[in-house]
């Protein structure tokens, strides 16, 4: 990657709003890197699945 270094973070806040609870935070989060293309995956064992994550990528 041009000698340059690239690192991702995911969590999940422990901030809740109104009638909202503590998310489980993502687990075994690896970072797949193909030129360009960088695929995040992880192991989410919450209950909820009507979550989103979000990542953001800093060079």
């Amino acid at each position: 990657m041009d000698g340059g270094a690239a690192a991702a973070a995911v969590g999940a806040g422990r901030a809740l709003a109104g009638g909202q609870s503590s998310l489980a935070s993502p687990e075994n989060v690896q970072v797949h890197v193909v030129n360009t293309n960088f695929t995040l995956s992880w192991d989410y064992r919450g209950s909820d699945h009507r979550v989103t994550f979000s990542a953001q990528f800093q060079w």
